[in-house]
C-alpha cells in the first residue's frame, strides 16, 4: 500500500473547495495578471528570441490549447539540447511560463467541477508536477519566487487539513508504544538562512544526459526550526516534539514511523582517518592549510534538528506535500554502469520503492550488486533539495567551518587546471546537496572541484579516499567519453575525467581477488578510509579522490566551498590500523 493511501496516516482528514484557494491566492492572481496582460512578454524578456524562431509575435498562454502546445515545444527543445547547460534562456523561460499557465488552468478547471482540495486529491499531482518541473529542469527561469509562493499556498490549503507530525514516543521499529503523531498547523516554508560573516575564533542544481558529478553553523531561528526539543522515548531513543499549535483532533492520530534500519556488514578499517572532537575554527583552519588531509569532526552537529526530524517518514511526507513533490532519482548501482538512468518521480514513490522496500524473507542482508547485474534501486543523489523545498534549510545550520579559507589545489592536483571559483563569506553560500538512498548505493571513485564537508544525518557510509598526488595511478576516464545516448549520427561525448575506471566497490566486496593484475600498480597506491556515522562530518580536501558506499538507509548533505588559503602539496593522510 502506498504511503499516501495509508488509512492509518490519513484517515478522517477534512477537505475544502479549490475555489477558496483561487479567491485568496496571491500567486495565482499574479500569474494570471502577468500572462494575460497586453504587454506580455515585455520588450526585455528572453522569450522574444524563441518567439522569433517560432514566427510568433505574441503568446496568449491562458487561451485554450496554447500553453499545452508551447509547453511541448519548449520541452522538446530542452530535451534535444546537449549538453543540457546550453539550453537557451528563452526556452527555459517558455517552459516555465507554460508550466505556470497549465497549473493555473488546471486549478480553474477543478474549481469549476466542484472538486475538493484535500490531502488525497489526485488532481493536485498534475499541478505540483508542473511547478516542480519548472523548478528542477529550468531553475525557475526568473519565476522562482512566484513558483515557491504558489506551492506555499497549496501547502497552506492542504497540509493545514492534514497531519503535520508532533512526534512523541515511538519504538525503534516504528510500532506504536506510547503517544502518537498529532495534527497541528505548522506549515511555514521558511527561508534559506542568511550567510553571516565569519566570527573570530577567539570570540567564540545536469538533468540532461548522464554526466560525471561535478556536482552553513549559522543557526536558524527557533521559529524556522520549529522549536525542536529533544525528549526521551520509551526504549531510550530520543524523539522530537515540534512545539507549534496544540493538537486537538484525536481522529487523525497515527503512530510515528521511522525510516528502516537495514544495514550491511560493518567493514574493518585498515587505514582509518583521524577524528577530532569539535575543533575550534582556528584548529580546523590550521589542519586544512598545513596537513591538507581528510579528517572526521565529531560532536559538532549535536543540535541540528535534522538529526531527529529526518528519521521519520511522516516528516518527509509533510515536507513534500504528502509525497507529491517531484525529486530527481538515479536508477542503478553507479553512474558509471551501462544500465544507469535518471528520472523525476513523486517523493512518495521513491520512499515506497527504494527506502521502504521489503528486505529478503530470510532477514539476511541483501548481497552487494555488481556492475553486471540488473539493479533498480533509486538514489536521490546530489540534488539541491533546499532550493526546491526551502523549509528544509531550517533543519540544517551552516557549519562554521566553511567560513575558513581552504588552500587552492596544488599544481599536481587534477582540478588545478580548471579550478572552481572561490566562495567567500560575503558573496556566495556553500553549494548544498542531499544524498538520500538505501544500503549499497554508491558514488564511484571520483574527485570534485571544491572542498567538501560531508555531514551524515541518518545511517552510515563507508568512504575510501586517495590523495590527488596519485591521480595518474587511479586510471581516470577520458574527457571525451561517449555519452550513454551517443549514436553514429550523433557521437556526443561527456567529460568523465573526474571519475576513475577502477570499480572500488568490486575491490571492497571481493578483497581476495588479485586486483593488481586487473589494475597494475593499484596495490601500491595508499588510501585512507572511514565509517562516517550519524552526527559526524568528514572534511574532503579539494581534488581528493573518494569512493562512497551507503552501509544502511542513509541521508547525507554535502557542503561545498572554496577559498584562498595557502597553496601546497597534499599528503597521503595515512596511518595504519592493523
Amino acid at each position: 500500500m502506498g504511503l499516501r493511501q495509508n488509512p492509518g496516516l490519513l484517515k478522517g482528514l477534512p477537505s475544502r473547495p479549490p475555489k477558496q484557494l483561487l479567491e485568496k491566492s496571491g500567486a495565482v492572481s499574479l500569474i494570471r495578471e502577468i500572462l494575460s496582460s497586453e504587454g506580455y512578454p515585455d520588450s526585455s524578456d528572453a522569450l522574444h528570441e524563441c518567439l522569433a524562431e517560432l514566427s510568433r509575435d505574441d503568446i496568449k498562454l491562458l487561451e485554450d490549447g496554447v500553453a499545452n502546445e508551447l509547453f511541448s515545444v519548449a520541452d522538446e527543445k530542452m530535451r534535444s539540447t546537449f549538453p543540457f547547460k546550453d539550453v537557451k534562456a528563452c526556452w527555459a523561460r517558455l517552459y516555465v511560463d507554460a508550466s505556470l499557465a497549465q497549473a493555473v488552468k488546471s486549478l480553474d478547471s477543478h474549481a469549476r467541477k466542484g472538486n475538493t482540495l484535500s490531502h488525497d486529491a489526485s488532481w493536485l499531482d498534475e499541478i505540483v508536477e508542473y511547478l516542480d518541473r519548472a523548478l528542477i529542469l529550468a531553475d525557475g527561469a526568473g519565476r522562482y519566487t512566484m513558483i515557491q509562493q504558489f506551492l506555499k499556498e497549496l501547502e497552506q490549503n492542504v497540509i493545514t487539513t492534514s497531519y503535520v507530525p508532533t512526534i512523541d514516543h515511538v519504538s525503534r521499529n516504528g510500532n506504536q508504544t506510547g503517544p502518537l503523531i498529532h495534527n497541528n498547523r505548522e506549515n511555514d516554508l521558511g527561508e534559506p538562512p542568511r550567510k553571516r560573516q565569519r566570527k573570530d575564533d577567539d570570540s567564540n542544481i545536469d538533468y540532461g544526459p548522464a554526466s560525471p558529478r561535478h556536482r552553513s553553523f549559522v543557526h536558524a531561528s527557533n521559529a524556522e526550526a520549529g522549536r525542536a526539543s529533544e525528549i526521551e522515548s520509551l526504549d531510550g531513543e530520543p524523539g522530537i516534539a515540534y512545539q507549534t499549535e496544540p493538537h486537538s483532533n484525536s481522529s487523525t492520530q497515527a503512530p510515528a514511523k521511522l525510516l528502516p534500519l537495514r544495514e550491511t556488514p560493518m567493514p574493518h578499517l585498515t587505514y582509518p582517518i583521524s577524528r577530532i572532537n569539535c575543533p575550534s575554527l582556528s584548529e580546523f583552519e590550521n589542519h586544512i592549510n598545513s596537513q591538507k588531509t581528510p579528517i572526521i569532526i565529531t560532536n559538532a552537529m549535536t543540535d541540528w534538528p535534522a538529526l531527529q526530524s529526518w528519521k521519520y517518514q511522516e516528516y518527509w511526507l509533510q515536507k513534500t506535500l504528502h509525497g507529491r513533490r517531484l525529486v530527481p532519482i538515479e536508477w542503478g548501482r553507479s553512474y558509471t554502469d551501462k544500465n544507469w538512468s535518471q528520472s523525476l518521480l513523486p517523493f512518495h514513490e521513491f520512499l515506497d520503492t527504494s527506502i521502504l522496500k521489503n528486505p529478503p524473507t530470510n532477514n539476511e542482508t541483501p548481497p552487494p550488486p555488481s556492475s553486471s547485474t540488473p539493479y533498480r534501486t533509486g538514489y536521490l543523489a546530489q540534488h539541491d533539495i533546499f532550493k526546491q523545498i526551502p523549509s528544509l534549510r531550517a533543519d540544517l545550520p551552516i557549519p562554521q567551518y566553511i567560513y575558513t579559507d581552504p588552500p587552492p589545489p596544488s599544481p599536481s592536483n587534477p582540478v588545478s587546471a580548471h579550478p572552481a571559483p572561490s566562495t567567500s563569506t560575503t558573496d556566495a553560500s556553500p553549494s548544498m546537496n542531499i544524498w538520500f538512498g538505501p544500503e549499497w548505493t554508491i558514488s564511484p571513485l571520483h574527485h570534485d572541484p571544491y572542498h567538501n564537508l560531508l555531514t551524515q544525518l541518518h545511517g552510515w557510509k563507508y568512504i575510501r579516499l586517495y590523495s590527488p598526488r596519485h591521480s595518474s595511478s587511479l586510471y581516470p576516464r577520458s574527457a571525451t567519453t561517449p555519452a550513454p545516448d551517443a549514436t553514429e549520427e550523433d557521437p556526443r561525448t561527456i567529460d568523465m575525467s573526474n571519475t576513475s575506471r577502477i570499480d572500488v566497490a568490486e575491490m571492497e566486496t571481493n578483497p581476495m581477488e588479485d586486483w593488481g593484475a586487473v589494475w597494475p600498480g593499484i596495490d601500491g597506491v595508499p588510501f585512507v578510509e572511514c565509517v562516517l556515522r550519524e552526527g559526524e562530518m568528514l572534511y574532503v580536501p579539494v581534488g581528493w579522490w573518494h569512493y562512497v558506499r551507503s552501509g544502511s538507509v542513509g541521508i547525507s548533505v554535502s557542503f561545498w566551498w572554496n577559498g584562498d588559503g595557502d597553496e601546497g602539496e597534499e599528503e597521503d593522510g595515512r596511518e595504519r590500523n592493523d
